[in-house]
Formats: C-alpha cells, sequence, structure tokens
C-alpha cells in the first residue's frame, strides 16, 4: 500500500506508469486481445494487463482503468473507515466528497503551496493521533503553510464541503444532516478509535471493582474486557446511532 511519489501533473497514465516502475508485474499472464483492434473496431480495450496489475498495487488514492460498463476510469478513495455505523461511513463519504468538490477547480494552487511530502506526513500524522494530530496546511494567501489542529481544520473546511456538494447537485437538507455528523463528533472528540479506548478502560475498570487496574492486572482486566467491548461495540453499532453520541458506561 503506498501514498504515492507527488502530485499528478499531467496524465492518469503517469500513475499507472509509476505502479509498474516500482512495483514489478507479478505474474506473467497477457491477455489474448489486441487493443489497438479493438480500438479500430469502435470498441473498448479490456487491457487486460494493466488491469492485472493494478489488482496487485493498492495505493489510498487509487485509479482505476475498467472496461466494464462501456469503459471508464475511477478513483477509489480507500482512506474512508468502514463503520462504525453506516450514518458515520455517509458522513466521511460526504465530508471528503464535499471538499475534493470543492477544492477541485483550484487544484494547481493548492498543490503549489502544500507539498506532497507535507501532505503524505500529515496522512500519517491524522491516522496515528486522530482528531489531535497537529498538521500544515496552505494559508491561501500565499505565505506558506500553517500548523493547525486536525480538529480546527474540519471546521474550518465544514462550509467548503457543503459548498461542494450542494453545487454538484445533493440535497442541501441531506448535505447538512451528514455534515452535522462531523461537526458533533469534532465537537465531542469522540471517534470511534476514542470511543474504544474509552469503552476498554471503563469496563476493565468496572472489572476490577471500579478501580484502574494497576499493570500486573492489566493483562487479565483486558481479556475479560474485550469480549464484552465486542458485544457493546455490535449492540450500539445496530443501532445506528453515530459513533460520537455512544454512552462509554454501559
Amino acid at each position: 500500500v503506498a501514498f504515492g511519489t507527488d502530485w499528478l501533473r499531467s496524465s492518469v497514465l503517469d500513475l499507472f506508469e509509476e505502479s509498474v516502475r516500482h512495483h514489478e508485474p507479478l505474474l506473467p499472464i497477457c491477455g489474448d486481445q489486441d487493443p489497438l483492434l479493438a480500438l479500430g473496431a469502435d470498441g473498448v480495450p479490456r487491457l487486460d494487463e494493466l488491469r492485472l496489475h493494478q489488482g496487485t498495487v493498492w495505493r489510498w488514492n487509487r485509479a482505476i482503468y475498467d472496461s466494464g460498463f462501456g469503459g471508464h476510469l475511477r478513483i477509489e478513495m480507500r482512506p474512508l473507515p468502514a463503520g462504525p455505523t453506516v450514518t458515520d461511513m455517509l458522513a466521511n463519504a460526504a465530508f471528503l466528497l464535499g471538499l475534493t468538490l470543492a477544492l477541485a477547480p483550484d487544484a494547481d494552487r493548492w498543490t503549489r503551496e502544500l507539498l506532497f511530502g507535507r501532505a503524505h506526513a500529515n496522512f500519517y500524522e491524522a491516522a496515528r493521533v486522530g482528531l489531535e494530530a497537529e498538521l500544515e496546511w496552505p494559508t491561501g494567501s500565499g505565505g506558506g503553510p500553517e500548523r493547525v489542529g486536525a480538529a480546527e481544520l474540519v471546521r474550518r473546511l465544514l462550509p467548503e464541503a457543503r459548498r461542494g456538494l450542494v453545487e454538484a447537485g445533493a440535497d442541501e437538507q441531506e448535505a447538512g444532516r451528514l455534515l452535522e455528523v462531523i461537526e458533533g463528533r469534532v465537537a465531542s472528540g469522540q471517534t470511534g478509535a476514542v470511543w474504544q479506548r474509552r469503552a476498554l478502560a471503563a469496563l476493565e475498570a468496572r472489572g476490577s471493582g471500579g478501580l484502574k487496574p494497576s499493570p500486573p492486572e492489566t493483562r487479565a482486566g483486558r481479556e475479560q474486557a474485550l469480549p464484552q467491548l465486542l458485544e457493546r461495540y455490535l449492540e450500539l453499532q445496530a443501532g445506528g446511532d453515530p459513533v460520537h453520541t455512544w454512552p462509554v458506561d454501559s
């Protein structure tokens, strides 16, 4: 799994070429179709070799060529988390897609003001620390990036995400409802990972008579608490309420 090496400057072909350069094909399988003949017959070539290879290279944002449905290129945005609830997933997708649509027309400026290496560092810092991460973000004034907390940055960008969705034709009320989930998550500071850590600590403490387990007792307390955590997670997930509203104590 790779983040990439630079901003895309010209064509998606650059990504496919880079993938072959950095990840040598593993399977020597060639298709029997001549792609130029397929184009000459007003068809779309399958490009079997490309499709096989791109199925072994997993970028966080992955460009995919597919000959199905008349032929198309798509971007798989794989950083989107699967859960904890459908509501959370829809909210995540609304925020990411809305922000992408809003910022894309000015992409040249963004890529000038934010070095790719900084975007790379931001991504992994956010993955490690979550909403408490300190990220670099362009000021928009040409004065270089500033360091800003992830939670504060999300608050600043929520109106842009809303604008991107509405201008693309999304229902304004639905866009607002989904982005309110992101706003509530930032206000509470409770992501799925934060809830799990808080709930696990509460269950461990309850198993030790309400006192925080001392280090020698931590392993036994955790082994008892983990299945309880999973049961509680499944119960709340089935309820469908977004994770920032989940109680820590049962």
